[in-house]
């Protein structure tokens, strides 16, 4: 959902949590890339966080969108 949000923010679009078609259009993200926290290799995102590279459309990973949660 997050980045569905920021998309339309860089789209300059309305962006509401309890709108349906914000809802849909989210529900399409794929995602591309994913980086776990490692202690061991010194890659820390925040408190044990992940990364997420996410894709609305596969044949242009290019236009790939990022966001993170922190555990």
């Amino acid at each position: 959902m997050e980045v569905e949000q920021l998309r339309r923010g860089l789209a300059g679009e309305p962006f509401a949590w309890d709108n349906p078609e914000v809802q849909s259009a989210a529900s399409n993200w794929q995602l591309l890339l994913q980086i776990a926290s490692d202690d061991d290799a010194d890659m820390m995102w925040g408190d044990v966080g992940q990364l997420y590279y996410l894709v609305s459309d596969a044949e242009r990973p290019g236009e790939a969108l990022f966001t993170w949660q922190c555990g």
